[in-house]
């Protein structure tokens, strides 16, 4: 089985956990979490049952799917610490808003797998944000995807399904 793993256990990383526990897409014992809150780890740790860890780097050296689920305004600071500590075949959600596909890519060595997404605040907007990056042999290789991948995926607008097997 997989690990993800959320750096950043806000609002949205909550509803992100339990959704994909609930819908046994992944155990909790395989949702890592890591937080500059203490309080909040030890809450998502006893209502979901997942694992927080010591920091980032700790985190994303041990995961198979990575969720940048922070501010905006954190990004720089994050990225440059885990710059070179993700596994090779990883996968990178990045759900913070305004945070660009080149920024992700050139500083993560990471490459688009798709076309961006639009949440519902960025369709009246008619602003963009990418979503799934791979770290170089992930985005070389042909990617396994679970088939709820495959379903949200298809509920964004104009997206290319050639990144799917």
């Amino acid at each position: 089985m997989s690990i993800i793993g959320f750096i950043g256990s806000g609002n949205m990383a909550e509803a992100l956990m339990r959704g994909i526990i609930s819908a046994n897409l992944y155990a909790s014992r395989d949702v890592l979490i890591s937080d500059i809150r203490k309080d909040r780890l030890d809450y998502l740790k006893e209502e979901y049952g997942v694992t927080p860890t010591a920091g980032n780097v700790e985190l994303t050296s041990q995961v198979d799917v990575l969720v940048l689920s922070i501010k905006p305004q954190n990004m720089d600071e994050v990225l440059g610490e885990i710059k070179g500590t993700l596994k090779d075949t990883a996968v990178v959600i990045s759900i913070a808003a305004g945070i660009t596909t080149k920024k992700l890519s050139s500083t993560l060595a990471t490459y688009p797998l798709s076309a961006p997404c639009r949440t519902p605040l960025q369709w009246s907007t008619r602003a963009q944000q990418p979503l799934l990056f791979a770290t170089p042999a992930r985005a070389i290789s042909k990617p396994v995807w679970k088939s709820s991948w495959r379903s949200a995926r298809s509920k964004c607008s104009r997206t290319s399904r050639s990144w799917m097997p």
